[in-house]
C-alpha cells in the first residue's frame, strides 16, 4: 500500500456528516461488559473510566482534527504521556458521559456548552483492566484554542490530524509485545502516541473515513475489517480481559515469594524479563537478593519512572542495564534505588525520536 502521508479524501466532511458516520458504531450494548463479567467475576471489580474524544471539523482545510493532551509530569501514573482527557468515575458522576465531561473541564478548561455529544463507542481497557468508555464530541466553531490547563494533571493541549493514525509511513512503528499484542507508536510532530491512545485514534479514524489503517492493528497480521470491527473489538476486549485474568490467576496460584531458596543470597548478577515491571519484584530483588551488583532488565511497563518506588533501594548495585519499551524515565528514582551504581546503559526499543528523561543530571 502507499505510505504517502497526504490526505486522499475526496469528501467534504461536516459536523452532521462525521456524526452520521459513528451513529452505526456506537456501543447500543451497555452490558456487554456486564455480560462478561459473569464468566470473569474479577470485571465487576474493575475500576470504570472515561476519556472525551474531541473533534474538530476544520472548514478550511477539510481536515478533522483530533484534541489531546499531554499528562503531567506530577501525575502518579502514565506520567508525560499523550492521552485523551478523561479519567475515573466519581461517585458523583451521573454517567459515563458526565465522567469524561467533568474530567475534560477540569484538565484542560473545555466546557461542555463548547461542543456537542456523538455517543459513546465500545468500552476499551488497559493493562491494568480498567474499564475505559470513550465518549465522543464534535467541537463547535471557532475552534477551541483557550486552554485553561490544570498544571498537576496536564502540561500541554494540542491538535493532530486525525487521518494520519490511517498511515504505515516514516512516522509510525509497530512493536510486539509478548505472544499475543502489539503495541502502535505514532510520531507526530513533537508528540509521540502509543499505547490506548494510538488503539483508540486509530478505530475511530478507521470509522470516520470509512478506510482500514495501511498496516495490521491486532498480532498475527489482523487487519482491521469494517464490516466485522465492533466484533473485532470486542473479541480484542475480551482478549485483554482473559490475559489479565490468567496473570491474576497466576499470581494467586505461585508461591510466595518470601519462600526463596537461600542460595539466592549469594548471587551477583541477575537478568529479568517481565511484561509488566511489577513493585514486587523490586522488593523481592532488595529483601532476598542483598548481594546484587549487576542487574540487567527487559520489561515493557512504564513503573520504571513511577516516584513510588523510591521507597526501595538496592544499596551494591554497581551496574544496570536496561532494555525498555517505555518513553521516559525519572533519573532522580534510579539514583535513590541504586546509590552505588557506576555504569547505566539504557537501550529504547520504541521509536526513532529521543526518549524522555527527567532529572538527566546524575
Amino acid at each position: 500500500m502507499s505510505s504517502s502521508s497526504s490526505s486522499s479524501s475526496n469528501e467534504i466532511f461536516t459536523n452532521e456528516r462525521i456524526r452520521k458516520r459513528l451513529i452505526p458504531y456506537l456501543d447500543k450494548t451497555p452490558d456487554y461488559v456486564d455480560e462478561l463479567s459473569q464468566t470473569i467475576p474479577r470485571l465487576k471489580r474493575s475500576r470504570r473510566a472515561s476519556i472525551l474524544v474531541p473533534l474538530y471539523c476544520n472548514q478550511i482545510t477539510n481536515k478533522i482534527e483530533v484534541l489531546l493532551m499531554k499528562r503531567s509530569e506530577k501525575m502518579r501514573s502514565h506520567t508525560g504521556m499523550i492521552a485523551f482527557p478523561g479519567g475515573m468515575v466519581d461517585l458523583t458522576d451521573r454517567d459515563s458521559i458526565h465522567t469524561a465531561q467533568r474530567e475534560a473541564e477540569e484538565e484542560i478548561g473545555l466546557e461542555p456548552h463548547q461542543y456537542s455529544i456523538v455517543g459513546c463507542l465500545l468500552p476499551i481497557t488497559d493493562f491494568r483492566l480498567v474499564i475505559i468508555t470513550p465518549v465522543v464530541a464534535l467541537l463547535h466553531s471557532p475552534k477551541f484554542v483557550d486552554f485553561r490547563l490544570d498544571v498537576n494533571e496536564a502540561s500541554d493541549a494540542f491538535y493532530v490530524d486525525l487521518e494520519q493514525f490511517l498511515f504505515g509511513n516514516e512516522n509510525y512503528k509497530m512493536l510486539e509485545v509478548g505472544d499475543d499484542f502489539v503495541t502502535h507508536h505514532f510520531n507526530i510532530n513533537k508528540y509521540h502516541i502509543w499505547g490506548v491512545t494510538a488503539y483508540q485514534l486509530i478505530l475511530i479514524a478507521t470509522l470516520i473515513y470509512q478506510r482500514t489503517p495501511q498496516f495490521p492493528v491486532f498480532r498475527h497480521e489482523q487487519y482491521l475489517n469494517l464490516q466485522q470491527i465492533k466484533q473485532q473489538q470486542m473479541d480484542f476486549f475480551r482478549l485483554c480481559v482473559d490475559y489479565r485474568n490468567r496473570d491474576k490467576i497466576k499470581e494467586n496460584n505461585k508461591e510466595k515469594i518470601s519462600n526463596i531458596p537461600t542460595i539466592f543470597f549469594n548471587l551477583h548478577r541477575i537478568t529479568i524479563e517481565e511484561f509488566y515491571w511489577r513493585e514486587d519484584i523490586i522488593e523481592f530483588l532488595q529483601n532476598n537478593i542483598p548481594n546484587l551488583q549487576s542487574l540487567y532488565i527487559r520489561t515493557y511497563s512504564s513503573i520504571l519512572y513511577q516516584q513510588s518506588l523510591s521507597k526501595y533501594v538496592l544499596k551494591n548495585v554497581s551496574e544496570l542495564d536496561m532494555n525498555i519499551n517505555i518513553h521516559s524515565i525519572n533519573i532522580k528514582c534510579l539514583r535513590h534505588m541504586f546509590p552505588s551504581l557506576q555504569r547505566l546503559s539504557i537501550q529504547w526499543d520504541t521509536f526513532r525520536q529521543y526518549p524522555s528523561i527527567d532529572g538527566f543530571q546524575w
